[in-house]
């Protein structure tokens, strides 16, 4: 470590005095040649011998001309002054040879003056060569950082965006990929990057849409409903939107997609749809439970008429007679007919029962003791499953019976209808449990028969008024009424089945219904 350090510090001294020993040995070498040029010439003067080399003198002139331009004057002038003064020591003032030297230390001095001119435009332009140069740079490297800035900021607006967000080329390998789109889909940045789009959202958008665009797909395309597969494997459901990217000739380069989940949205447009049939559902029950209630009300008077008329005959009436086998269909079809219309009271106008705090588990019991045994004399086997500690809840006791029993009905029937006799298939679970859902505790209530189950065309009607899928017995108005019932506690009954296999009934209860226990009723 030590000896790399020294090594290191050798390396700058030798740069630093790098420049110092180059002048160093450019003024050797100079007054080397100066010596060497005023010695020949003072050799030739004294002993009177006539050489040429007077012409190396330009050798000295032109290097200092070159190395301290304007400076290398001096040099000439050195030269010429030696080259005189030899002529006047060796000849004198009255000699030829001195001014033949006189003009050629004149020369010296011109041709310093020129070599040293030349050479200080050619430092100059030099200098400004390296200013501009470093001009240069320094623009390259703040434009370089500009870019480098404008791209980091571009790219985190691109990164930071709410929704997904990659680019792929024509070969439809990924070249950008936001975090949105990270978290959407579970893969990272850094190992889609270079990868076919096909392999990472397995679905038909990269095929069908990101291809070079047709007089079908345009030049965008919007609003492109798939699924695309997460890492993990699961389906999500996207929107997407593309639009394909161009130099400046024109030609597409590739494609940019923004994509988001629409998960919640399509939940929502679920409920929505939901909230409007209910609310359709409810209106309609409403009106044609006004038009129940008048019609119950103008047949229920004449019925009573007929009923106690028909039982002043009987009483008068010899109990072996045909008549009195008549009359007695009179009245249990009179009687039957009270029934419909009290059911279309009490679907016209729910009882006004008084709320009371109880466990869901008795009301369950107690609607189980009354089929009991007709469920028992069918063969059907009853299962029950309760959750343990069930919450009390504050309800109208009676109408939620009347629920339950309802439910227990529908199953016994869709059980008999399917298996005659007894069978090991004729079950009838019913649970009960607590739940949470959409943030609120819930009682969860359901039926499960292995009945006959529901046609898929029927399901969507077996709430409305006199529907009934029990043809010539029943009078479709038991789960109306149980509707109207578990809605006017602020609950929910929904169904779920499969023709001849199986029907669900799911009935929840929120347990804050707005009918909040006292501290003595919990």
């Amino acid at each position: 470590m030590a000896s790399r350090s020294k090594n290191g510090l050798a390396r700058v001294e030798l740069i630093v005095n790098k420049p110092i020993r180059l002048s160093t040995y450019k003024t050797i070498i100079i007054c080397a040649l100066v010596v060497c040029c005023m010695g020949i010439v003072w050799y030739s003067k004294f002993f009177a011998i006539e050489v040429v080399f007077t012409h190396l003198f330009y050798i000295p002139i032109v290097l200092a001309g070159i190395w301290w331009r304007r400076k290398g004057i001096l040099v000439a002038l050195l030269l010429a002054l030696g080259l005189i003064a030899s002529d006047i020591l060796s000849s004198g003032f009255a000699s030829t040879v001195l001014l033949r030297d006189v003009i050629r230390g004149s020369i010296f001095i011109a041709v310093a003056a020129v070599v040293g001119q030349l050479s200080d435009e050619i430092h100059r332009h030099h200098e400004e060569a390296i200013d501009y140069a470093d001009l240069m740079s320094t623009v390259a490297t703040s434009r370089t950082r500009e870019l480098m800035e404008t791209r980091d900021y571009l790219h985190n607006i691109l990164y930071s965006m709410p929704v997904g967000i990659f680019a792929v080329d024509n070969d439809m390998h990924i070249t950008s990929f936001n975090r949105a789109a990270e978290e959407i889909t579970g893969y990272a940045e850094q190992d889609v990057i270079g990868t076919k789009c096909s392999d990472v959202l397995k679905c038909d958008l990269c095929s069908d849409y990101l291809s070079i665009p047709t007089e079908q797909t345009g030049e965008s395309f919007s609003d492109i409903e798939t699924a695309i597969r997460t890492r993990s494997g699961e389906e999500v459901p996207v929107s997407m939107n593309g639009y394909f990217l161009k130099d400046a000739e024109g030609g597409i380069t590739g494609s940019v997609v923004w994509f988001e989940d629409i998960t919640a949205q399509r939940a929502a447009e679920a409920e929505k749809r939901e909230l409007q049939k209910r609310l359709f559902r409810s209106e309609k029950l409403a009106a044609i439970g006004e038009l129940a209630a008048g019609v119950a009300h103008e047949v229920n008077n004449p019925l009573t008429g007929i009923i106690n008329y028909a039982e002043l005959i009987k009483d008068e009436t010899d109990p072996d007679s045909e008549n009195y086998r008549f009359l007695d269909g009179i009245i249990r079809q009179g009687e039957r007919i009270a029934g419909i219309t009290s059911s279309l009271l009490t679907f016209a106008r729910q009882d006004e029962q008084a709320c009371s705090p109880v466990q869901i588990k008795d009301i369950l019991d107690g609607a189980l003791s009354l089929m009991a045994h007709q469920l028992k004399k069918d063969g059907i086997t009853l299962i029950r499953d309760y959750e343990k500690e069930l919450p009390r809840i504050k309800v109208r006791s009676n109408q939620i019976e009347q629920v339950f029993i309802n439910m227990i009905s529908n199953a016994q029937h869709a059980l008999n209808a399917r298996y005659a006799g007894c069978n090991d298939g004729k079950i009838l679970k019913v649970s009960a449990e607590k739940i949470i859902k959409d943030g609120e505790n819930h009682l969860q209530i359901m039926f499960h028969d292995s009945g006959t189950g529901i046609a898929p065309e029927d399901i969507d009607r077996i709430f409305d008024p006199f529907f009934t899928t029990r043809r010539g017995n029943g009078t479709g108005l038991g789960l109306s009424i149980s509707y109207g019932i578990i809605a006017d506690h602020h609950g929910s009954i929904s169904v779920e089945s499969r023709s001849d296999e199986y029907t669900t009934f799911v009935i929840d209860l929120p347990i804050n219904n707005g009918r909040h226990l006292d501290s003595k009723e919990i």
